[in-house]
C-alpha cells in the first residue's frame, strides 16, 4: 500500500522523442505503469503522442508546515543559567521551532540577537518580553534552506517517540522532544502566547505523540 499515487500525462507531436522519454522514465524506479497511445480522432488528437505515467512511492516531497521564533524561547547551554531549568535566560535568546511534513527543527534566530545590528530592531520588544506581559513572535514563513542555515537541532518525524509540552504558569514551560533511542532535547518557553502557537504547530505536525502537561 503506497503512500503516494499520481498520474501524469505528457503530450508531444514528435514521434522521435517517445523512445527517449520511455528510456528516461524507466530509470526512475517509481513507475507502476506507462501507457503510450495516439488516435486520429477527434482532430485535436491527430499527430499527437500521449504518454500516461502512473507514479507510486513511499515518500512525498518535503513541505513546509510553519513555525515561530521569539525571544521568549531559549535553549539551556552549559552555563549556570542553563542549569536553573530556564529560570534565568542564557545570554543568547531568541530561538525558534519550525516543522515540515518530514522534520522538526530548532533554530536560533539572529533577528533577536541584540549583540548584532540586525537584532537591534527588536530591542525594545525583547525588553518587553523579559519584563512585561507582551510576547514578540516572528512567524513569517521561512524556506527550508534558510532554516537549515540557522539550525541548532533537527529530528526526523519517523524518529520521534514523544513530544512533551509544559504550559508556562509560575515557572517557564518547555518543549521536550524524545527520540526512539531514549535521547531528548528541551527548549524553554517563557510566555503563554508562544506556548499556544507551538501547541498548534505540533498538532499540525504530529498530534498523535503530543503529551500536554
Amino acid at each position: 500500500n503506497k503512500k503516494m499515487r499520481e498520474v501524469e500525462l505528457f503530450v508531444t507531436d514528435r514521434v522521435d522523442l517517445v523512445s527517449e522519454i520511455l528510456f528516461k522514465l524507466t530509470h526512475l524506479e517509481m513507475l507502476e505503469d506507462i501507457n503510450v497511445w495516439f488516435q486520429p480522432r477527434p482532430y485535436l488528437f491527430k499527430d499527437n503522442y500521449h504518454v500516461t505515467i502512473y507514479f507510486t512511492g513511499d515518500t512525498e516531497e518535503e513541505r513546509y508546515i510553519g513555525g515561530i521564533s521569539s525571544p521568549t524561547l531559549k535553549v539551556a547551554g552549559g552555563s549556570a543559567s542553563g542549569t536553573l531549568a530556564g529560570l534565568i535566560p542564557p545570554p543568547q535568546r531568541g530561538y525558534g521551532i519550525y516543522a515540515t511534513n518530514r522534520r522538526l527543527f530548532i533554530i536560533q534566530n539572529p533577528d533577536f540577537d541584540l549583540s548584532k545590528p540586525r537584532g537591534m530592531q527588536y530591542g525594545p520588544f525583547v525588553l518587553d518580553d523579559l519584563f512585561g506581559t507582551r510576547a514578540t513572535i516572528d512567524n513569517r514563513p521561512k524556506t527550508i534552506e534558510n532554516i537549515e542555515k540557522l539550525l541548532v537541532y533537527e529530528i526526523e518525524k519517523q524518529d520521534l517517540e514523544t513530544i512533551e509540552l509544559m504550559n508556562p504558569v509560575l515557572l517557564p514551560g518547555f518543549l521536550t522532544l524524545y527520540n526512539k533511542t531514549g535521547e531528548s532535547f528541551r527548549m524553554f518557553i517563557d510566555h503563554k502566547t508562544a506556548f499556544l502557537q507551538i501547541e498548534q504547530l505540533i498538532k499540525s505536525f504530529y498530534p498523535e505523540i503530543l503529551r500536554l502537561e
